[in-house]
């Protein structure tokens, strides 16, 4: 059984002004920084003491920011391994787009179904897909903190807690925030063959 930790990037430039990034890659806001490093003293505390031997990080720049800001608040000097697999769901043609605008639209809630998708878009699905086929591939540490997206955490506790497909899409997950789940070693190749049926 390993202790994984799942972490949102703090506010980012897009967060603020309201529009998609999807696979944009934007900044962290100076209260994005602020919400990393006080993600990092409460994982300091969650820990109480134990080592963190893996750090798994979205490459982009606003989770791989948040990772270094919190494991530096937490004292923690384990490297942080960056993957393409655990980016946020590409936005395809709504990238760079006003989020309020595509709602009162009506279009964002093709957003929220499990195998909706922007134009020219990932699904959740297809994220799902992605992420859980490279987290099969992880040889699983004790514990493991892993800084991602708000679509990728969604998506993979969902999962992990036997949600309806139906209902994770409209699964709020704030930004950084610390959330802990207990994972058999197992549990990622069990979900990745159940996803492919």
């Amino acid at each position: 059984m390993s202790e994984w930790i799942f972490l949102r990037h703090g506010e980012s430039e897009a967060n603020l002004a309201r529009v998609f990034s999807g696979h944009q890659d934007v900044a962290l806001t100076s209260k994005g920084q602020k919400q990393a490093h006080a993600a990092g003293l409460k994982i300091r505390d969650m820990l109480e003491g134990r080592p963190l031997p893996m750090v798994l990080s979205s490459d982009l720049n606003r989770a791989k920011h948040t990772a270094e800001l919190a494991i530096a608040a937490a004292g923690i000097a384990t490297n942080i391994d960056c993957h393409i697999a655990l980016r946020e769901r590409n936005l395809g043609q709504w990238e760079g787009e006003s989020i309020d605008k595509i709602k009162a639209s009506g279009a964002r809630t093709a957003l929220h179904s499990w195998t909706g998708r922007a134009p020219g878009g990932e699904s959740l699905s297809d994220l799902a897909n992605r992420a859980v086929d490279f987290l099969a591939t992880i040889d699983a540490a004790e514990r493991i903190l892993l800084v991602g997206h708000g679509g990728l955490i969604r998506v993979l506790l969902g999962l992990i807690d036997g949600q309806p497909t139906t209902e994770i899409g409209l699964t709020n997950i704030p930004n950084a925030l610390p959330i802990a789940r207990k994972i058999h070693s197992h549990r990622w190749a069990e979900i990745a063959q159940a996803l492919k049926g």
